[in-house]
């Protein structure tokens, strides 16, 4: 009897009646079948059941039907958000590849709709800590089954995602966990026991060991990036470079010669095949953008049919791995610069949130700002090398940005009317002289 597909299937519809009565549950649900992807670790007929479809309709009817409090998105990312969504749905129409096209724009409105209904639904900073905390699990456990695995095996192999997922190729799980590191670090300093701060730091021990053991070299570069950067905005700087130094000092004897050979490839990349495809594509992906500058040529257009009219190298057919060159060449200029302005844009509202809360001394708004902040970067780095402009992870970003948004908003409008019900009136200072 296959137990592991009964277990899983019966946490997928036990989430689903939840998600239904308790649509913010049900967000959850779906973000945890989205990144741990429990149902490829099941051996039957639970591998390929569309578990996030089964959980997220009752979630979205329930949210119709108005079982959880929900909070209209509004501000500079969501309307961005909104506008890329819309230049995805018009550049489809203009698509060189056109039933292709179509079919992604299906799965990416899919990704964007829960999205926004996660928008609506996490509206507090207990819903959105659970919902990080879910992501960041989901994710920094497959991190730390791969550290387990090049312990064992000496990091002798690569260490790849869930298989047929969105992380199952090893540059795409070595960029989500990079993504992650940061939040875990935040999720560490908010604990007050020794033995969860102890849990933390195994967890961000074993997902750093993961992503090196991924072999991906971009994954490397994106490393070096988050902790650079995170300990750049870091306030114990020597504490923080300290651990770094003696992480990397135990790291560099452990890792095998293949992996240093993998790595130092970096330098003769104009000898290396896959990275002067790459090239290739980008090369493709500008000529595309330049005859079609508005349209581009739409989800899919990376076929054999386009690099024989746009490419400089028109046999090498290479996928593009790259998010600036994927945007630009698929949907052109205006699509590009929403794109940039949405991550441009969170920055910018991380920055200013961070500041905010620190004025009122208040770390799990202010390290969380700072955390996202470093995740952005994470993204951008090694989407330099990899074409994800449809990765979940990316949009919940950008979600929790506009959910922090409305939490400082909410907050900050409490204070103020208690501000204003403190204050006193002509009456009570009539009545303050008159005992005087």
């Amino acid at each position: 009897m296959p137990i592991r597909d009964i277990i899983v299937l019966a946490a997928v519809f036990g989430l689903a009646v939840a998600g239904f009565f308790r649509p913010w549950w049900g967000i959850c649900g779906f973000a945890w079948v989205s990144y741990m992807n429990p149902h490829r670790f099941a051996w039957q007929f639970a591998f390929a059941y569309p578990v996030a479809e089964v959980i997220a309709i009752p979630t979205l009817l329930g949210m119709v039907l108005g079982r959880d409090r929900i909070r209209l998105p509004g501000g500079r990312e969501a309307w961005l958000l909104t506008g890329l969504w819309c230049m995805f749905t018009l550049t489809t129409f203009f698509a060189i590849n056109q039933s292709a096209a179509l079919e992604e724009l299906i799965r990416v409105s899919k990704i964007l709709l829960m999205t926004y209904a996660t928008i609506f639904l996490i509206n507090d900073r207990q819903k959105l800590n659970v919902f990080l905390l879910i992501i960041v699990w989901s994710i920094g456990l497959l991190g730390f089954k791969g550290a387990l695995f090049a312990l064992k095996t000496g990091g002798a192999y690569m260490v790849f995602g869930p298989p047929d997922s969105f992380l199952s190729d090893n540059n795409d799980f070595a960029h989500a966990v990079c993504m992650i590191i940061p939040l875990v670090m935040w999720l560490k300093n908010q604990q007050t026991k020794t033995s969860l701060k102890n849990l933390y730091r195994m967890l961000i021990v074993s997902s750093i060991a993961s992503v090196l053991i991924t072999y991906s070299r971009g994954g490397f570069l994106t490393l070096g990036a988050v902790l650079g950067v995170y300990w750049l905005r870091s306030r114990r700087k020597l504490l923080t470079g300290f651990l770094i130094v003696i992480a990397i000092a135990i790291a560099v004897p452990l890792l095998p010669q293949e992996w240093y050979e993998r790595i130092e490839s970096i330098q003769t990349y104009k000898q290396d095949g896959s990275v002067l495809g790459r090239f290739n594509a980008w090369h493709t992906a500008w000529n595309v953008a330049k005859e079609r500058p508005f349209t581009g040529g739409g989800f899919q257009m990376f076929t054999w049919q386009t690099f024989q009219k746009y490419a400089p190298q028109p046999d090498n057919v290479h996928d593009v791995h790259s998010i600036y060159f994927e945007i630009v060449g698929e949907h052109g200029f205006l699509a590009f610069l929403l794109f940039i302005g949405l991550i441009a844009s969170c920055l910018l509202s991380l920055q200013r949130m961070k500041k905010y809360w620190q004025t009122k001394s208040d770390q799990w708004g202010s390290g969380l700002c700072n955390a996202l902040f470093v995740s952005f970067v994470a993204y951008t780095v090694g989407g330099v090398f990899l074409g994800r402009v449809s990765f979940d992870l990316f949009y919940h970003l950008v979600a929790a940005v506009i959910i922090l948004k409305g939490i400082k908003q909410d907050e900050a409008g409490v204070e103020e009317e208690k501000i204003f019900s403190h204050r006193p009136t002509q009456t009570d200072t009539d009545k303050q002289l008159a005992a005087g």
